[in-house]
């Protein structure tokens, strides 16, 4: 199976937009992201919420859910401030890794 790479980036010395488009062998590598897009995202730091709380390396876990975005709070509402889904991953990847080692 093949996708099309196409990368974008700014030629300094000609000061303009550059397109270039590559043609890929897709390999096995490609399959391991575990999200795609804002929504997915989203959709794995549910996830590891719910595997930390399991662990018991957080108290609590809040996801407040709205129209077009989430919420999450660590350990809850009262207690800390709104993250971003990306904000809520990188910390609750952070404290499963340091809990795996």
């Amino acid at each position: 199976m093949y996708y099309r790479q196409i990368e974008l980036y700014w030629d300094i010395s000609d000061n303009y937009l550059v397109k270039s488009s590559k043609k890929l062998k897709r390999d096995n590598s490609m399959s391991q992201y575990k999200f795609h897009n804002e929504y997915t995202l989203a959709e794995v730091a549910d996830e590891l919420g719910k595997q930390a709380l399991k662990l018991g390396l957080i108290p609590s876990f809040v996801v407040r859910y709205f129209a077009d975005s989430r919420q999450y709070y660590i350990p809850n509402e009262t207690d800390s401030e709104p993250l971003t889904p990306e904000q809520a991953y990188m910390r609750l990847k952070a404290i499963v890794e340091k809990a795996a080692q």
